[in-house]
């Protein structure tokens, strides 16, 4: 392999490494974990109450075949 290859691979294993620490590190902090928990939570509440009128119901054909 040239040495612009093995550059190329170094810095992905890198990348890797540092994308795996970071993610080991959110998910193992508790006031993350529990502010991404309620954020889901509440983001989902949010958006059936504020669109859930706008369902639509009772269709009689498919909008698109």
């Amino acid at each position: 392999m040239n040495r612009f290859t093995k550059q190329t691979a170094s810095y992905w294993k890198q990348l890797g490494s540092v994308v795996r620490n970071e993610f080991r590190t959110i998910f193992k902090d508790g006031g993350v974990m529990l502010i991404l928990i309620f954020a889901l939570i509440i983001y989902a509440t949010a958006y059936s109450l504020a669109y859930g009128s706008q369902v639509l119901r009772n269709a009689r054909r498919p909008a698109a075949v």
